[in-house]
């Protein structure tokens, strides 16, 4: 599995890009990794790549940089009408309206932090620590049932709301920028796409605090006009609902809109949407396919 450093990655994303811009000018298509496969271009007589890539930790990064950048920095008549422009169907080849993000994996690295806080919150309610491997496994989860889950092995137990609370409270006071870094060439990405106009939003897994903790601590609470975490939303993801209710608030239809996640639950939430989503091998190390 290809796995690059972090400069010599994103050296590769800006070195190609123009090479991306012409693949996705001239019709070649080829598909985003992810649950929910998003095909680029119209032209169905070139060749299209239908195996996605498996893109490992620094690279991925990149990839979602060229991505993103290729989708979005286009000229504006490239891409669809932006929100308040009309709710008219995207003529063909034309782009999406907003990006929208997961937090952690995704646009920051929070590993380091999310594991050291629910030891701590475990340690003092008398429950067995866990390895990083037992942690990372039970990401999948809401954060009550993965507190239930390292706490009883049952992600039903009541307890789980009870360590989640107290997660919650210690983990948003620790947010800094050496706490939960934003993952190299996100920051320059996010400022391109604000300047483009392009809609930015938030969804995550964790409570909407934490979320607006991240991007407040990044100077981003007031640029993303969305950002709701699961304790905001109908369901939480895989489930559809928060995606839906981001797009409604943005009066965006979902199919005009892109959602970024590391996680299968992150694409099927896209998927079950309406949403384009792009997936990638987050610093984490998880197989996401």
């Amino acid at each position: 599995m290809l796995q690059w450093p972090v400069e010599q990655a994103n050296m590769f994303c800006i070195s190609h890009i123009h090479s991306l811009i012409w693949i996705l000018r001239d019709g070649l298509k080829f598909d985003v990794m992810g649950p929910s496969r998003c095909r680029l271009a119209q032209n169905r007589r070139r060749p299209r790549f239908s195996k996605p890539s498996q893109i490992h930790g620094s690279l991925g990064v990149a990839f979602v940089i060229s991505f993103v950048s290729v989708a979005f920095l286009l000229p504006r008549n490239s891409r669809i009408p932006m929100a308040g422009e009309g709710g008219r169907s995207a003529p063909s080849g034309h782009r999406w309206s907003a990006v929208l993000w997961d937090i952690d994996g995704t646009l920051v690295n929070s590993a380091d932090l999310a594991w050291s806080s629910t030891n701590l919150v475990l340690k003092q309610n008398g429950f067995k620590e866990v390895s990083e491997d037992e942690y990372r496994e039970a990401t999948r989860l809401t954060t009550p049932k993965r507190l239930a889950f390292h706490a009883t092995k049952d992600v039903e137990a009541d307890i789980g709301v009870k360590l989640a609370e107290e997660f919650d409270q210690h983990y948003v006071q620790l947010v800094s920028p050496a706490t939960v870094p934003l993952f190299s060439g996100l920051q320059t990405l996010l400022e391109d796409l604000a300047k483009e106009g392009v809609v930015l939003g938030a969804l995550s897994n964790a409570c909407g605090a934490y979320v607006r903790a991240v991007l407040a601590t990044h100077g981003w609470a007031e640029t993303f006009r969305t950002k709701l975490g699961a304790d905001e939303v109908p369901e939480a993801k895989p489930a559809p609902g928060g995606l839906l209710k981001c797009c409604e608030f943005l009066a965006l239809r979902p199919d005009h809109c892109v959602y970024v996640g590391d996680s299968p639950g992150d694409g099927k939430a896209a998927k079950a949407a309406g949403l384009y989503s792009v997936s990638w091998l987050g610093a984490e190390g998880r197989s996401h396919k």
